[in-house]
C-alpha cells in the first residue's frame, strides 16, 4: 500500500461481515497464472481486512492501479462503517473463481502477518500450482 499510496494512513484491522475472500480470474502480468483477491457476498462470512485512510490523491492512484476506468475492478461504498464513516473497497468484476498463485497468496499471508490478522482465515486456500498437480492423473 505504501508504494501505491504514499500518504495512506493505517487505521485498524477490521472484519467485513457478510463478505468472503475469494480469488477470481485466470492470470495477471504481475502475479502470473491464478486468481486475484476480491470479496464476494456471503451471509455467513466475516473476512479480516486492513483499513486505511486515503488522501484524494491516493484514492485516484488506487483507482488507476485497480483499473477502475476499464472496469477490471469496481469500487463499492458502504461495505463497512467504521467509527461512523463509510468505507469503500474494490471488488473484481470477474466471476470465475480460481486459486491464486503461490507467490500471490504468500504476499497476502505476509500482509495478514503485518496487520496481525488471523492466518487461519487463509488456511483453506490452495495455491494454483498445487491445484494443477492435484488435477493431473497420477502414473500407476
Amino acid at each position: 500500500m505504501h508504494n501505491r499510496c504514499p500518504q495512506a494512513k493505517p487505521v485498524a484491522s477490521v472484519k467485513l461481515n457478510g463478505w468472503k475472500l475469494a480469488f477470481v480470474g485466470a492470470q495477471t502480468k504481475r502475479w502470473g497464472p491464478g486468481g486475484v483477491a476480491t470479496i464476494v457476498p456471503d451471509a455467513k462470512a466475516n473476512t479480516p481486512a486492513a483499513l486505511y485512510l486515503l488522501s484524494a490523491e491516493d484514492e485516484q492512484a488506487l483507482d488507476s492501479f485497480e483499473n477502475i476506468q476499464a472496469g477490471k475492478y469496481r469500487k463499492y461504498e458502504n461495505v463497512l462503517v467504521y467509527e461512523g464513516q463509510s468505507a469503500f473497497t474494490y471488488k473484481a468484476h470477474i466471476s470465475d473463481e480460481n486459486s491464486p498463485s503461490r507467490r500471490y497468496i504468500e504476499t497476502i499471508r505476509q500482509g495478514y502477518r503485518d496487520w496481525g490478522l488471523p492466518l487461519a482465515a487463509l488456511a483453506h486456500i490452495t495455491p494454483y500450482e498445487d491445484t494443477l498437480s492435484q488435477s493431473e492423473p497420477s502414473e500407476a
